[in-house]
């Protein structure tokens, strides 16, 4: 039997026990009818041990292919996105600054809205190592356009085997972006494990808001270091907080912008 976690709240260091923080809130399911596989889903505010091996996604920052100014719109019929395939509708890529605002990318030059001219979905398939632990990560924030700000817009993520069995899925929203930014909002970390030698990722848009949806940016997948070694990790944090702990107690105490219409 395999434990079912719901997690919602921007995730700032803490996970919130309930409702909704800053405009925006991620909830997280996690499932599976593989006994062997490992339940779990783990978001944390900070950097973790297991983001620090390489990002298993392909360009997970959406920064290939790179588009001259504003955004340019991506089907799945005779158009892809670089590591990414378009399953359905379509999708489009944004720009630092898109059409006069000061929106920019989380990371790089560019991002994806998963809404082009309706609900778009991407997936790519990723190797990973049966029993091995991973860590899924991104940042995530709204397209305000339309006269939609302030509008909450959603979006969806699955993670699967290759057979389609589900791993993980979830939902995250977000309301808070204006002309003036993205406020872009962190994941977290969703960890899972994987139950074959490939692993499918997917994103899905608003199904209800037309052209303008979730956007998504700086996506990582990363393995998660055995048991060990986050032991004697743990065990150098700890001792580095004695010695900063000491060196304390030695040295004494010390002291809105309005946008023009979109097509996609």
């Amino acid at each position: 039997m395999c434990e079912i976690s719901y997690v919602r709240g921007k995730v700032s260091g803490k996970v919130s026990a309930g409702g909704k923080w800053g405009g925006g809130y991620i909830r997280t399911l996690v499932r599976t009818q593989m006994n062997k596989v490992l339940c779990t889903v783990a978001l944390l505010g900070g950097l973790t041990a297991g983001e620090a091996s390489a990002n298993l996604i392909v360009n997970g920052s959406f920064e290939e292919p790179v588009i001259a100014a504003g955004f340019v719109v991506f089907n799945s019929v005779g158009q892809g996105i670089p590591g990414w395939t378009i399953t359905s509708n379509d999708v489009d890529i944004d720009r630092n600054n898109v059409l006069g605002t000061n929106i920019e990318a989380h990371d790089g030059s560019q991002w994806i809205d998963l809404n082009g001219f309706s609900r778009g979905i991407i997936a790519q398939f990723f190797d990973t190592v049966v029993g091995q632990g991973y860590a899924l990560r991104f940042f995530y924030a709204d397209n305000p356009f339309n006269n939609t700000e302030g509008v909450e817009k959603t979006g969806n993520f699955t993670v699967r085997d290759d057979s389609f069995a589900l791993i993980a899925q979830g939902e995250f929203s977000h309301s808070t972006t204006t002309g003036a930014g993205a406020d872009w909002f962190d994941s977290g970390i969703i960890q899972f494990v994987a139950a074959s030698a490939s692993t499918r990722l997917a994103f899905s848009g608003d199904l209800d808001s037309g052209s303008v949806g979730v956007y998504l940016d700086s996506v990582s997948v990363t393995a998660v270091p055995e048991p060990a070694t986050l032991s004697l990790i743990g065990l150098g944090l700890m001792g580095l907080w004695s010695l900063r702990g000491r060196h304390q107690s030695r040295d004494g105490a010390r002291n809105g912008a309005s946008f023009p219409a979109r097509s996609a």
